[in-house]
């Protein structure tokens, strides 16, 4: 039997709707919904929604907050400008040149000198350029103030006035100083050790001895022949034989014969008696006129010089009758003193006083050939220097003379011109030189006139 259509299409639409409930059902679905509620979050209140709210927003603080485009930027920027500042690991080429970098400058800072490396460099510098003048010493040459004390002065005064005949100590004792003035002087001084070469014809006497003559070489230079030594400084004379400039020839005093007339008795070998006078007799301290006993009545005594003989032995070749002549080289060293005082033309000190007096050292220079000094403090040494320099190594080199060593020095030496009143009259003296020496042309402490006079 068909079943209608419209009696299935509501059979589908009635299986397809939810069935009634039964009320144990019921139960059991609102019992499974709570425990679902239970397991699902609870809405939270306003409350509780605020402080979620803070919690959270403490949180998002805490946490590294994501960079805008623009941050990252600068960021990167500074990160880049840390990554430079901090030193890079070098590869193998970069440490090579900088190795050779560092070695380059250490070669081009100055190492440490040996002693003899410095006297070198100091003797090649002294060659090459003008000695040179701290600006430390040349302050230490200031002529601002006395170099001694009022003690000092009073001290040297007494002694000078003690040390001269008929002279007083009482003004030197009692005299008031009233003041000191500096007139400090330099003196520089040049010394050139000289050698000189100078040749001329000499001889000996010949007695078999070995003669060095032409035929065995040649004639050397006056400059190459050694002769000994030079003290530095210490005057000395030399004569040595030039090689190969000997020859034997007959003695030209004698004529070869080895002997000579005596001069004595004309080659008589007999002189006049002196008592007699020749004539064989004379008058005796007695009155007595009578026969000369001194030459026996002959007037003639033998003579002493030759013995009778009437010649003597000649002494150019010693009897030989030969003399070997040779070429003979004649070294001379000698010292060449010049000196240059700078002074105060207002002291009155005179350089022969000064000459006798020691000084200061301020500088001294010894080496071969020195060069002027530079730079000084008194403008006047410094071309008192440049001249004399100028001047020895003209003078002093030449063909027949060299210079061996030469020193300079620069001394300072003190004089003060220090015032003084004895008796409500001024005077005044200077002290001068380290020895602190006195010079006074009006002491008034002599009792008496042109016995002595007063240096």
């Amino acid at each position: 039997m068909t079943t209608p259509l419209s009696l299935t299409l509501n059979m589908a639409m009635y299986e397809e709707q939810p069935q009634a409930s039964t009320p144990r059902e019921e139960n059991m679905n609102h019992d499974e919904a709570r425990r679902t509620d239970e397991e699902q979050p609870q809405a939270s209140t306003p409350r509780e929604e605020n402080m979620n709210h803070d919690e959270a927003r403490r949180t998002d603080e805490e946490q590294p907050q994501a960079s805008t485009p623009r941050e990252e930027n600068m960021n990167h920027d500074e990160a880049q400008r840390t990554d430079e500042e901090q030193p890079q690991a070098s590869t193998p080429r970069e440490e090579n040149m900088n190795h050779d970098e560092a070695q380059r400058t250490d070669e081009e800072q100055p190492q440490a000198s040996t002693p003899r490396e410095e006297n070198m460099n100091h003797d090649e510098a002294q060659r090459t350029e003008p000695c040179t003048y701290s600006a430390a010493t040349a302050s230490a040459c200031s002529k601002a103030s006395p170099s001694i004390t009022e003690n000092t002065a009073r001290e040297a005064f007494i002694r000078y006035a003690d040390n001269k005949c008929c002279c007083s100590t009482v003004p030197a004792k009692e005299g008031v100083i009233t003041g000191m003035e500096a007139f400090d002087t330099y003196r520089y001084r040049l010394v050139t050790f000289r050698e000189t070469r100078s040749t001329q014809l000499s001889f000996v006497s010949y007695h078999g001895q070995d003669v060095d003559a032409p035929s065995r070489g040649a004639v050397p230079d006056i400059w190459d022949i050694t002769v000994q030594p030079p003290n530095f400084f210490k005057e000395q004379e030399q004569s040595v034989r030039m090689p190969h400039t000997s020859y034997v020839q007959d003695c030209p005093s004698c004529s070869g014969s080895g002997k000579t007339q005596c001069t004595g008795c004309a080659g008589l070998g007999n002189v006049i008696c002196v008592w007699c006078g020749g004539l064989g007799s004379r008058i005796w301290p007695n009155g007595v006129y009578g026969m000369c006993m001194t030459c026996g009545g002959r007037g003639r005594n033998i003579c002493w010089g030759c013995g009778g003989r009437g010649f003597q032995t000649c002494l150019s070749c010693v009897g030989s009758g030969k003399i070997m002549r040779f070429t003979q080289l004649d070294v001379k060293r000698t010292n060449h003193i010049n000196n240059k005082y700078v002074a105060e033309l207002e002291s009155g000190i005179s350089e022969e006083k000064l000459q006798k007096v020691l000084g200061k050292m301020m500088h001294k220079d010894i080496c071969q050939q020195v060069t002027y000094v530079k730079d000084f403090a008194d403008p006047a040494v410094v071309e008192a220097s440049k001249r004399l320099v100028r001047e020895h190594q003209d003078a002093f080199i030449s063909n027949g003379s060299r210079i061996l060593q030469q020193c300079q020095t620069i001394e300072l030496i003190p004089i003060t011109c220090v015032s003084y009143t004895w008796k409500e009259k001024c005077f005044q003296y200077l002290v001068y030189g380290e020895e602190n020496k006195v010079t006074s042309k009006d002491y008034p402490g002599s009792c008496c006139y042109g016995c002595c006079v007063l240096l």
